[in-house]
């Protein structure tokens, strides 16, 4: 961690301070950043753990039931429609109310939701409350992709965003570690007494602790009366303890959009697709897509296609928590790794992790062989994904970042959706994993080139200046 200065200095001579100027000139991580990293990492994980519970939760809970596994199988489908409209609504929120507001409303709703599964008694119920415990869920991740992104510096956005997936894949991995832990002594019904103590928890420390994104703030500043000002100050205090704020001080996000005027209540929804974003954002969902596609695909059938392989159930359990393992190194190394070698250069992930799954699905049943590309399977995976939450944000306006960023993830749920299918279809045929592998990971090509050309604009028109302007290429 670089040092911070403890000697106060003026923020500029004036007193107009441009709120994303001050953002984008932090050194370093201070307390304040540390903080806030953890915190929205924890909030990752506790979108994982979900994720994985109820898919834990099936065997223990049919059997206590008396009821066959597969009669669960369409709650676990019905469930990502919460997932979906989740991620749509709460980002839509974010952006109308503030970040903070929407985050809490998530994790009350995906708490209450997940405290009632444990108590559910029938299928009905338990299905209806799933999708209520999912809409929450799903509609966290936008809102902690977005808030991490308003206090990210320029130069470290991609680095801020990507690591926080180290704690979905955290937070998925000790699923598996609770489950193990509670279901032979109180059964399933432990696995969401956990999930719903660990979210209710966070719920007070983000109430207490977090404030709200201060970029939201001074964007939305003066927009039908409101006065943020007293509200930005105490924030930026926190955020720039290096700097000293004038009395009487105006802020605002962006001085060129201030002077434009836009003092709308929300950006409209038509610039999801005006100048260049009528290329840029469909360029993002067939990304999301084909990511989650892929991501999802491994994570519902390995533990399958390792016994298909020739592994035994035990050793394909443990050999799958090493692809999640290095899941969270890609997460935690990826935007590092792109501040090196450049944003565009995210394309070549696409075609690695192709030539491992190919590798993959080819090599023999030998254990150290398959370790090693396991690990290095969930390494790509994650590195793939990981950069289109984290690039989201770089396209779009403040007052609609929060819709753009829960939209793209809606979108992509539908290769989240696909994937099972997709999978169990391959595997009911008794296609030869080799084949099945090349099939899945095709699509990576396509994504090598959608990469490419989003990235390539970011770099060319976006990268430093002004959204607005270069989105319609003024």
């Amino acid at each position: 961690m670089e040092p911070v200065s403890s000697t106060a200095k003026p923020l500029a001579d004036s007193h107009i301070i441009n709120v994303k100027e001050a953002i984008d000139g932090q050194k370093g991580m201070t307390g304040f950043a540390w903080v806030l990293l953890i915190t929205c990492a924890i909030l990752m994980a506790i979108d994982g753990y979900d994720n994985t519970a109820f898919s834990l939760a099936v065997s223990s809970m049919a059997a206590d039931w008396g009821m066959a596994k597969s009669d669960f199988g369409w709650i676990m489908s019905v469930q990502n429609i919460g997932l979906i409209f989740g991620a749509v609504v709460f980002g839509y929120i974010g952006d109308r109310v503030g970040r903070k507001k929407s985050m809490l409303i998530a994790l009350a709703l995906f708490s209450v939701m997940t405290l009632l599964t444990a108590y559910c008694q029938h299928i009905v119920g338990m299905c209806i409350v799933r999708v209520l415990c999912t809409l929450g869920v799903g509609g966290l991740t936008p809102s902690i992709v977005t808030m991490s992104n308003d206090f990210a510096p320029e130069s470290g956005k991609m680095k801020r965003v990507t690591t926080l997936f180290v704690g979905m894949n955290c937070g998925s991995a000790l699923t598996g570690v609770v489950a193990a832990a509670l279901l032979g002594s109180v059964g399933w019904h432990g696995i969401f007494w956990v999930g719903f103590v660990t979210p209710a928890i966070m719920f007070v420390w983000v109430l207490i602790w977090m404030p709200e994104s201060v970029c939201w703030l001074a964007a939305t500043n003066g927009v039908k009366g409101r006065d943020n000002t007293a509200q930005i100050s105490k924030v930026m205090r926190r955020v720039r303890r290096d700097l000293e704020l004038p009395a009487n001080v105006q802020y605002i996000y962006n001085a060129k959009v201030n002077e434009k005027k836009h003092k709308t209540d929300s950006e409209s929804f038509k610039k999801l697709f005006q100048g260049r974003m009528k290329y840029i954002t469909p360029l993002l969902w067939l990304n999301f897509i084909i990511c989650l596609f892929v991501a999802y695909f491994f994570k519902s059938w390995m533990p399958t296609i390792l016994t298909v392989k020739g592994f035994d159930t035990t050793t394909a359990s443990w050999m799958t928590s090493l692809m999640m393992i290095g899941s969270m190194v890609g997460s935690a190394s990826i935007g590092f790794i792109l501040d090196k070698i450049g944003l565009r250069k995210a394309a070549i992930f696409p075609i690695i992790i192709f030539f491992v799954a190919v590798a993959f699905g080819a090599a023999p049943a030998e254990m150290s062989i398959t370790i090693a590309l396991i690990i290095l399977l969930g390494y790509c995976q994650s590195s793939c994904y990981d950069v289109n939450p984290a690039m989201t944000p770089l396209f779009y306006p403040i007052k609609l970042r929060g819709t753009a960023s829960g939209l793209n993830l809606g979108i992509g749920r539908i290769g989240s959706l696909l994937a099972p299918v997709v999978g169990g279809y391959m595997l009911a045929s008794a296609m030869p994993v080799s084949t099945m592998f090349i099939i899945v990971v095709l699509p990576e090509f396509l994504s090598c080139i959608v990469l490419f050309i989003v990235m390539g604009l970011y770099e060319k028109y976006f990268r430093g200046k002004d959204i607005e302007e270069a989105q319609l290429g003024v």
